[in-house]
């Protein structure tokens, strides 16, 4: 998880981050209704026909199976919820010495409401956090469009800045008002993770909420 190449030829490569979003089939099918799927792809044999979870209820948030070793466990929040981290935009966060990185627990992000944008300081911008109860999603974004910085609210449901009064869509475009069609710079150091994995790659994150 940390990208870094650990044996072999590659030993210490570290690979390029492109941003990443994770939500649900449908709550990304309503985002990008013209999205395309590869499926019935063989692969080492088998064709796949679909995607469904091959885990049964090792995702459950009271499920505390960890099929490898995690020495020691950070037991600050629960080990299967999920958390939007990011890390290298927040090292004057954390304690001395520590690792430069900030975890959003969707329970804490879900406790702002259905839909939430929560703001944190990194070591030079302000960031955003885009959360949506029903999609399962939270995004992170720079708070900046186009040099004018932007700061947002929710109302009736919507995500909307400040300044202009543009709504705002999970996938960080204005859908509505006088910024329809712009776009915020996604965090490319940002992923979803279960809590239990990322505290193992970050242990000393903080942690938003």
């Amino acid at each position: 998880m940390d990208r870094r190449a650990r044996c072999g030829g590659a030993t210490g490569t570290v690979l390029r981050m492109v941003p990443a979003m994770e939500m649900t089939w449908a709550g990304w099918v309503d985002l990008y209704p013209d999205t395309r799927v590869p499926a019935d792809v063989p692969t080492q044999g088998q064709a796949f026909a679909n995607y469904s979870y091959p885990y049964g209820g090792y995702e459950r948030l009271d499920n505390e199976e960890i099929f490898f070793p995690v020495p020691p466990l950070d037991r600050r929040r629960p080990l299967k919820e999920r958390v939007l981290g990011i890390f290298s935009s927040f090292g004057t966060m954390g304690p001395p010495g520590g690792s430069p990185a900030l975890a959003f627990p969707y329970e804490a992000l879900d406790a702002e409401g259905a839909v939430a944008a929560v703001e944190a300081i990194g070591d030079d911008r302000l960031v955003t956090v885009f959360w949506d109860r029903a999609r399962q999603g939270a995004v992170a974004y720079y708070l900046r469009v186009d040099g004018q910085s932007l700061s947002f609210i929710v109302t009736d449901g919507s995500i909307m800045d400040e300044e202009t009064g543009s709504l705002w869509n999970l996938g960080g475009k204005a859908i509505d008002g006088p910024l329809v069609g712009a776009r915020l710079e996604q965090i490319k150091t940002s992923y979803v993770a279960f809590w239990f994995a990322w505290a193992a790659f970050h242990p000393r994150t903080s942690i938003w909420g």
